[in-house]
């Protein structure tokens, strides 16, 4: 009876390097040999990038405004987070998932601890826009109304079998 001869896949830290015809486990280990040499592998996975050229020192947009400490709402950064943490804080104490109307009270809370801000956009002869930030008299925060007649309904999780 003959016996089927098995092929065996080559080790991870062998498989970029080619085999010569060997016959015994000896005279393929001493064949082993890298296919290609480094420098070839370099030049032919090399990516042919475009000449780069200095940027024009000269911008078409004008002077560049001198940079300002970042504000959020007219505010300084730790100012903001202050009032947010503030405002996340006092609803964090109601248990249960969070939903729409938890958003929109913390959305109302945040908006009115803020000032009631409201954006001023004005187009210039230009064509340029300006957005101004300004107080808002409304005592109500804007809500955007989103469709999603067309969405798909929320499935329903997977329930976990349980272990016998």
């Amino acid at each position: 009876m003959r016996r089927s001869r098995r092929t065996r896949t080559l080790p991870a830290h062998l498989r970029d390097f080619l085999l010569e015809s060997v016959s015994s486990v000896e005279e393929r280990a001493a064949a082993v040999r890298p296919d290609t040499s480094l420098e070839e592998k370099h030049l032919r996975n090399a990516a042919a990038l475009p000449d780069l050229r200095p940027a024009a020192t000269v911008s078409s947009v004008g002077e560049c405004p001198k940079e300002e400490p970042l504000s959020i709402h007219g505010r300084s950064v730790e100012d903001f987070q202050h009032i947010y943490h503030s405002v996340m804080g006092s609803t964090k104490k109601r248990r249960g998932r969070y939903n729409l109307e938890q958003g929109l009270e913390i959305k109302q809370q945040l908006w009115e601890k803020l000032d009631r801000p409201a954006l001023l956009e004005t187009e210039q002869p230009d064509g340029r826009v300006f957005i101004t930030e300004v107080r808002s008299g409304s005592s109500i925060a804007p809500q955007i109304l989103v469709d999603i007649s067309k969405e798909p309904l929320p499935r329903e999780p997977r329930r976990k079998k349980a272990r016998h």
